[in-house]
């Protein structure tokens, strides 16, 4: 009777959504490779790290990464910038979400921001300007090796492009 009743009271269990409520991502399948890792398990919309992904032939991709780190004359602070490169058959990438981590270090800050036009974007968004997306955030400490992370450009309908990886490095003398 007790075994039915556990049995009962688990079956009604609320599902885990997929994305919190201000838009970030949350890791809601199992591990590749687990035991818990099968074909009815995996999704597309699986987004964690460490889980099976396939992309919807829908999402945006990233086609070129690059990151540079901008020293501030003024405070002689170091900013980074990120460009991107991405194709959106569908173009409908305003609206959605740039999701990544911030890797300085033995420091870690994820990031999620608001992809909007270029006219219109704010220094807290991803400014898109048809076939280029960029973004940044700082200050930074490129000693410590900066690395932009696990970078997903998700569009408005909710197609997540595959992860990218980009090291900021210095700015070339002269700009």
């Amino acid at each position: 009777m007790l075994t039915l009743s556990l049995l009962i009271a688990c079956s009604n269990l609320p599902t885990v959504p997929s994305f919190l409520a201000d838009g970030a991502r949350q890791a809601t399948g199992f591990a590749a490779g687990s035991e818990d890792d099968t074909a009815s398990g995996d999704t597309a919309a699986d987004t964690g790290a460490t889980e099976d992904t396939s992309v919807s032939s829908a999402a945006p991709t990233i086609t070129d990464a690059s990151a540079e780190g901008i020293t501030d004359s003024g405070s002689g602070q170091t900013f980074y910038r990120v460009t991107l490169a991405v194709e959106d058959a569908q173009d409908d990438l305003v609206g959605g979400k740039v999701f990544y981590d911030l890797l300085v270090g033995s420091s870690s800050d994820t990031k999620t921001l608001t992809i909007k036009n270029a006219e219109s974007a704010g220094p807290s968004d991803a400014a898109w300007g048809g076939g280029t997306l960029v973004f940044g955030g700082g200050p930074v400490d490129l000693a410590q090796g900066a690395l932009v992370d696990a970078i997903v450009v998700r569009d408005a309908a909710g197609h997540e492009s595959a992860p990218a990886t980009v090291e900021v490095v210095a700015a070339a003398a002269g700009r």
